[in-house]
């Protein structure tokens, strides 16, 4: 999830309501992505209740969706034979 640059509100001021959004090679779940920016400058995560899962193909690794291998079967034209060639793409 990326939130926007936000500026915190004046010291013990309304915390400011922030909606995040899905980062690239990723989807949204169910559930809303907002978050409060408090006074202090933190993020406080008590309204985050969605998540944003890597889209297919591709997986989570240390929390950046990444190009998984992919097979690729491919038929020999001899009998039943086959072979399978394994092959790495990102996307």
């Amino acid at each position: 999830m990326t939130l926007p640059r936000t500026v915190a509100p004046a010291n013990d001021s309304k915390p400011i309501r922030v909606e995040g959004s899905c980062a690239k090679d990723t989807v949204r779940g169910p559930g809303s992505l907002f978050v409060y920016c408090q006074s202090s400058g933190d993020w406080s995560m008590s309204g985050l209740q969605g998540r944003c899962i890597c889209k297919e193909d591709f997986q989570n690794v240390e929390g950046k969706c990444q190009g998984t291998p992919g097979l690729e079967v491919m038929h020999c034209t001899n009998k039943a034979e086959h072979m399978v060639r394994v092959t790495s793409f990102l996307q």
